[in-house]
């Protein structure tokens, strides 16, 4: 199968059209408006087999949609949840999940772990420049080139590469 990428609304998409997480699901999880435009911390779920999220812990990405909180019934999340398909939840600075976990859902992929949506956006963060306290770390050293978007498409490349040789 080949790899698919949703970002934003095209998380949305995915589920909608029933890719995400399969068809029989597509009733039972919806987006809701909570216009953020701002960054957030994401805690990743290890054990998904999410090719791109592998090697994380955490992110800090931009959300730059409208629809940044999906909303799921509990038997939808558990069955999720049982399937290691969650991969991303909003949490704080020390990336400790927010509660209840069913509520703070930010990415979801399929059971072989090349389709993924996320609510965030990584495309948005691909250059330090963007990072909201660019500046901030800069004067204080702490900048590092070892940001987490370049690293999750990073992932996707050495995916094709293993698998295309």
């Amino acid at each position: 199968g080949k790899l698919i990428l949703g970002l934003g609304n095209g998380f949305q998409i995915l589920v909608e059209l029933g890719i995400l997480p399969f068809v029989d699901f597509k009733k039972h999880i919806s987006f809701l408006p909570r216009n953020f435009n701002s960054w957030a911390y994401l805690s990743v779920q290890t054990t998904t087999p999410c090719i791109y999220t592998k090697g994380f812990q955490g992110m800090y990405l931009p959300l730059l949609s409208s629809y940044s909180f999906v909303y799921m019934e509990q038997q939808t999340f558990e069955t999720l949840q049982k399937n290691n398909q969650l991969v991303l939840f909003y949490c704080d600075s020390t990336y400790k999940p927010l509660q209840p976990l069913e509520q703070s859902v930010c990415g979801i992929c399929d059971a072989s772990g090349k389709i993924f949506g996320l609510l965030a956006h990584p495309e948005g963060y691909l250059h330090l420049y963007n990072h909201p306290q660019f500046h901030k770390l800069k004067l204080e050293g702490k900048l590092s080139r070892d940001w987490v978007s370049f690293q999750l498409f990073k992932n996707v490349v050495d995916y094709i590469k293993k698998f295309d040789s």
